[in-house]
């Protein structure tokens, strides 16, 4: 996910912590990829986060479609994939979608199956609707390897294994990774210098979920985003079942742990699934989908208003604090920015359950 406000932001964070570089990675070819989740690109380098083998691939992937033109539609995706993967639909798992910016192409990453026998695959959609799959024994690859994630708990609910990785953003010259980790503070945002060296530095998490009426420091970050409130730089994070936090970047940076800001409730039973900023008539909106409450629209104005007021630290409702609109986006699975204005989306069809691939204009959504 890309957002208009990295060029700030990068300029404010060369500006804090110093990075010792004992050497940059080796580049190699044939990345071991566990799983494959998380997806953010970085100077035409694709960003895969794999949670079970604790690592982050910067996979060399583009560069050769030249200009990008207007993107063609896709329909029935997850058939034509499945075909392609020797599979079904039911056994094909998107989990996030990443627009080469400089091309135009679409990037997939999906697990084919499920449990212990699932295996990763990358699809990659031209902007002449041409689908492919990427064989990861073709790519070269740098890598980032985590030191912190947690260990498995198949027989847990939510094995914290899987999450490891939830989301990558490429803030300024820094790549940000949200997750969990084996300490205290399980949830973190860790933080690498990018291009990679060998080093990474978290700051453990800690919210007020106002629906449980609770604070949590186990619970990741599920999508999260950079956003400039009041002049100052902060990320904006989505939690499951859906606190709306935010966290001051001077402060990740400075602390070990770190307490949020949880400025809204926004509904049980629910997992925010991308974040995005979208201009509609000269106001900027933080566009949020999820799981199972469609896409909101959320205005950053009102963000900043209720960023200004004290957290929410009481048991609430399921919809308190900042407010949102709906969008009349669909069932949707996974947007990205396309271009200046423009977005790619990813819906299911209402009406026989297949996926399609599409760029609308920011106004439209």
């Amino acid at each position: 996910m890309k957002k208009r406000q990295w060029f700030a932001l990068g300029i404010a964070l060369m500006a804090m912590t110093a990075w010792m570089v004992p050497g940059e990675p080796a580049v190699l070819t044939n990345p071991p990829i566990a799983s494959i989740g998380a997806l953010e690109f970085a100077d035409g380098k694709l960003l895969a986060g794999d949670s079970l083998g604790g690592a982050i691939y910067a996979l060399e992937v583009s560069g050769s479609m030249g200009e990008r033109g207007e993107f063609a539609a896709v329909n029935n995706l997850d058939v034509q994939i499945a075909d392609m993967l020797g599979t079904t639909t039911a056994e094909i798992f998107i989990k996030d979608l990443a627009v080469d910016q400089a091309s135009g192409a679409a990037y997939l990453s999906l697990m084919r199956g499920s449990g212990a026998d699932a295996q990763p695959a990358l699809i990659r959609v031209d902007p002449d609707g041409t689908v492919n799959h990427v064989p990861f024994d073709a790519l070269q690859y740098t890598t980032l390897q985590l030191t912190d994630a947690p260990d498995s708990d198949p027989e847990s609910r939510r094995n914290p294994r899987n999450s490891t990785i939830t989301d990558i953003e490429l803030v300024g010259d820094q790549v940000f990774i949200a997750g969990l980790s084996n300490e205290e503070f399980a949830s973190v945002l860790r933080r690498a210098p990018w291009p990679f060296d060998e080093s990474a530095s978290a700051t453990g998490l800690e919210i007020y979920h106002g629906a449980h009426g609770q604070f949590e420091t186990h619970a990741p970050v599920y999508t999260f985003m950079p956003l400039e409130l009041d002049g100052e730089q902060h990320v904006l994070a989505g939690y499951l079942c859906t606190p709306l936090v935010t966290f001051a970047i001077d402060e990740l940076e400075n602390s070990h742990q770190l307490r949020g800001k949880t400025i809204a409730e926004l509904g049980f039973g629910n997992v925010p699934v991308d974040m995005l900023l979208v201009t509609q008539e000269g106001e900027d909106f933080v566009l949020l989908t999820n799981s199972r409450r469609g896409t909101m629209k959320i205005p950053v104005a009102d963000i900043a208003e209720a960023h200004r007021n004290p957290s929410i630290e009481e048991r609430v409702g399921p919809r308190t604090g900042v407010d949102y609109e709906g969008s009349p986006m669909g069932l949707v699975v996974q947007v990205d920015t396309y271009g200046d204005d423009a977005v790619m989306v990813l819906e299911r069809n209402p009406e026989n359950g297949t996926l399609t691939l599409s760029v609308r204009g920011s106004r439209w959504v």
